[in-house]
């Protein structure tokens, strides 16, 4: 996937749409404090006429090993601020999360500057293997049938 972001004009937010299967994609990098995330969905969802049905958020998880993908329909923010913020802009039971395995390599960090940092290099290409599986499984199945979907990126391995 070759995606050009650009800025929309007065907004905190850089977006790249591009079709995948004849499913529209909008992917949006909020250019604002993680805690403030959520205030781009508002802007996405009128301009891209998306339901919270639609609107699937790519966060980080330090709980999960470097490069693991889980898919997640509903739940709590867990604790994660972007999430808690995108909640209050958006069905918290609609939207689905994509949770990215980042691990916690060094336990004694805070975790705040823990998930700022650099991934070592071996995280990073599990980390990135991790995304071509997951753009390839999008572009191969359908985004309608959610548990097989979710059954398929749960269960990957690196």
């Amino acid at each position: 996937m070759n995606s050009d972001f650009r800025k929309l004009k007065f907004h905190l937010v850089e977006v790249s749409t591009f079709k995948i299967n004849n499913n529209n994609f909008v992917l949006a990098k909020p250019q604002t404090f993680m805690n403030l995330s959520g205030r781009v969905i508002p802007i996405l969802k009128k301009k891209y006429m998306i339901s919270d049905e639609n609107i699937f958020v790519a966060v980080d998880n330090v709980d999960l090993e470097a490069g693991r993908l889980k898919l997640r329909e509903g739940g709590s923010d867990a604790g994660h601020n972007g999430l808690k913020s995108i909640s209050s802009f958006v069905s918290r039971s609609k939207y689905k999360k994509i949770y990215i395995g980042v691990s916690r390599s060094h336990p004694g960090l805070d975790l705040a500057n823990y998930v700022l940092m650099e991934p070592t290099r071996e995280e990073a290409a599990k980390i990135d293997g991790a995304l071509d599986f997951l753009v390839k499984i999008l572009k191969e199945r359908s985004l309608e049938d959610l548990p097989a979907l979710m059954n398929i990126i749960n269960s990957y391995r690196e």
